[in-house]
């Protein structure tokens, strides 16, 4: 089951850390301070059962695509804003192309991302771009997991995100499965499918995560690593500490997860409504895993 094997990833990673580590006395301050306010509500969509399908295709593209976090400088996305616009370029280009994900799709999602000023993405994350849409268009004539979603959405979230890794790549080359966790976490704040079963999801290791889990001392870096990580030096993809930072994530959000009661989706949630208390920068990492 890919949510087991994530957490048995992480802690595999952990038995022999040697630059990031758990602090549980910080996990339990951020749970108390978290208590403190209810927990979060999400606020649902209904749509006919035809824009239903069409509404996961394209979330399903956005999430292989990966539109909220790609970065490697900070000159990447510098407001949310063009994180909006980068959503909406993809919608648009979708439209545009009769709702197929293809190469002429690609080719009008640079031109719209020119024409609305994201040059500095299109310079540094071309390759990226292509790569990552290039590997979910074999599927995409014939995306069968989408429907399956669709007729899914009332039972178990565990079976689908399993289909979902077996057969978009995209989604499966990353052991940490962060972009399809994601995924099933937007559909279910959105739709609040799967019931109680998306409690066991883990968290989605990722940059924004990690960020504020060191900002609010629930995990720990080894001098070198922090140090590494404030100069804004990248830290390599599959690298030791590139793991140990994904796989602090990982645990430490899962004790959350057990002191508060609340869901990952919620705690996801209240890292992103927070993120702008932080003051420490970003680990910096070329992948298109987040």
């Amino acid at each position: 089951m890919t949510s087991k094997s994530v957490i048995a990833l992480a802690k595999r990673i952990m038995e022999k850390a040697q630059y990031a580590s758990i602090t549980y006395s910080g996990v339990e301050k951020l749970a108390e301070e978290m208590k403190k306010e209810e927990p979060i509500v999400f606020e649902l969509t209904a749509y006919p059962d035809v824009i239903e399908y069409e509404e996961i295709k394209l979330m399903l593209l956005t999430s292989a695509v990966d539109y909220c976090s790609w970065y490697c400088d900070f000159d990447l996305f510098d407001s949310k804003s063009q994180k909006t616009l980068m959503y909406a370029i993809l919608g648009r280009a979708y439209a545009l192309n009769n709702r197929k994900i293809d190469t002429r799709m690609i080719e009008i999602v640079l031109e719209l991302m020119v024409q609305n000023g994201i040059r500095t993405m299109v310079n540094k994350r071309l390759v990226d771009l292509r790569q990552t849409m290039s590997k979910i268009l074999p599927q995409s004539d014939d995306l069968t997991i989408v429907e399956k979603i669709s007729n899914g959405k009332g039972g178990d979230v565990e079976p689908l995100l399993d289909e979902l890794v077996r057969t978009v790549p995209v989604f499966a080359d990353d052991p940490f499965y962060r972009k399809a966790l994601a995924f099933f976490i937007q559909l279910y704040k959105k739709f609040g499918w799967f019931g109680e079963s998306v409690k066991e999801l883990p968290m989605p290791a990722d940059h924004l995560n990690a960020r504020y889990l060191y900002d609010k001392g629930c995990i720990h870096y080894i001098a070198p690593l922090y140090l590494d990580i404030k100069a804004n030096k990248p830290i390599e993809e599959g690298s030791r500490a590139e793991c140990e930072i994904r796989a602090t994530t990982v645990l430490s959000c899962q004790k959350l997860s057990e002191l508060t009661g609340w869901s990952i989706p919620q705690i996801d949630t209240w890292f992103w409504l927070h993120q702008n208390e932080c003051v420490t920068p970003f680990h910096l990492t070329r992948t298109t895993a987040y």
